[in-house]
């Protein structure tokens, strides 16, 4: 009977293999599809709708949606393994996915028993539907960390605090141009930046973020380097992955817009680079595009793109975040005391979601 005691390891081991550590987002889907059915249940039973068959179809299609959120976790590991890396997990936007439909399901069955459905929760609906409207554009990387010199050394990921964004202060470029300069003219044994933005919006990823690079005069040993090639003016698209790939890092390295800077930001670097405003890059990294509306009615968060709505409205975990949700509900009309526990951080993500909805903070579609 001894072989009883590994019996829950090795199904702990398959749950970790096929899920990852178990989140908080799991738990919710969990929770969502057993109230699905078991209000799926009662709702046909009044209605005359219980079929046996039909019971059978709906359990299969439970197990179905774990199926693909384990087949959404096992891409997100071949992605990572391959050297790809995307701002939004494939397996969290699955999970958002099937929650958001679980939500739905939940919402008709009450419905079909002739029960009312809050506005607050038809809200929520709305806010929540914005994350499974578009999955994020894979950014291009071409990895080129094999080839790339270093001699700097390294640190530890924790030691990172800001992510710099520069530009080339030429025309066009990559890394092989810019490596005859650092290391020719300079004599650096590592390259300037861990990642090179070309024109066309593909990715060099030059160094691991643990390798010290040369971006920032004197304060490298904290700072993981981006450059866009460019002279003050970028394209659209290098814009657009700079975004996915800075708001990807401070997910990562669990850092906020505030911890994004342009070079000339940091201590004595008398320079224009990166040449751009860092106000406006920050403001899009946050997601807000325009100042909250001061409307009482109707307080109104503009965000730049699907995945920043989810992001935003979904996870709240950033503290910037939930600044702007708390501050634009006790605008609207929320007592202050909101701002209390914001400041003394006793605030949930559930009581800033909760303030969002009830104060209609919602975003543009």
């Amino acid at each position: 009977m001894e072989y009883l005691k590994f019996i829950p390891a090795f199904f702990a081991g398959l749950l970790t293999f096929f899920y990852g550590e178990w989140s908080a987002l799991l738990t919710i889907l969990v929770a969502l599809v057993i109230i699905d059915f078991v209000t799926g249940l009662t709702a046909a039973s009044l209605d005359g709708g219980l079929k046996s068959k039909k019971g059978m179809i709906g359990i299969a299609r439970k197990v179905f949606i774990f199926a693909m959120v384990a087949v959404a976790h096992l891409i997100d590991l071949l992605l990572i393994e391959s050297g790809f890396e995307s701002t939004e997990l494939v397996m969290t936007m699955v999970i958002v996915f099937y929650a958001v439909n679980e939500i739905l399901s939940i919402t008709e069955n009450a419905g079909r028993i002739g029960l009312p459905v809050p506005d607050q929760i038809k809200n929520a609906i709305e806010i929540l539907r914005g994350s499974d409207k578009k999955c994020e554009i894979m950014v291009t990387i071409k990895d080129i960390r094999p080839i790339t010199p270093r001699t700097n050394g390294t640190r530890a990921l924790s030691a990172i605090k800001n992510i710099a964004r520069h530009h080339s202060a030429t025309a066009d470029g990559n890394w092989a141009a810019f490596w005859r300069y650092w290391n020719g003219t300079l004599k650096w044994g590592t390259g300037g930046y861990h990642e090179i933005i070309l024109r066309d919006g593909t990715v060099e990823l030059c160094y691991d973020p643990e390798e010290i690079t040369n971006g920032v005069g004197g304060q490298n040993s904290y700072i993981y380097n981006i450059c866009l090639v460019g002279n003050g003016s970028f394209t659209a698209e290098q814009e657009r992955v700079f975004d996915e790939r800075a708001r990807y890092w401070m997910k990562r390295l669990g850092l906020s817009a505030k911890d994004v800077k342009g070079h000339n930001e940091f201590p004595k670097q008398p320079t224009n680079c990166p040449g751009t405003d860092m106000n406006k890059v920050r403001a899009r990294l946050i997601g807000v595009v325009a100042d909250a509306s001061t409307k009482k009615d109707n307080v109104e968060l503009i965000f730049s793109s699907p995945s920043l709505k989810a992001e935003t409205e979904i996870s709240l975990l950033s503290k910037v975040r939930s600044e702007i949700i708390v501050k634009a509900a006790v605008e609207a009309g929320a007592h202050s005391s909101w701002l209390d526990k914001l400041e003394n951080k006793t605030i949930t993500d559930t009581d800033v979601l909760g303030l969002a909805v009830k104060y209609t903070v919602v975003v543009n579609k």
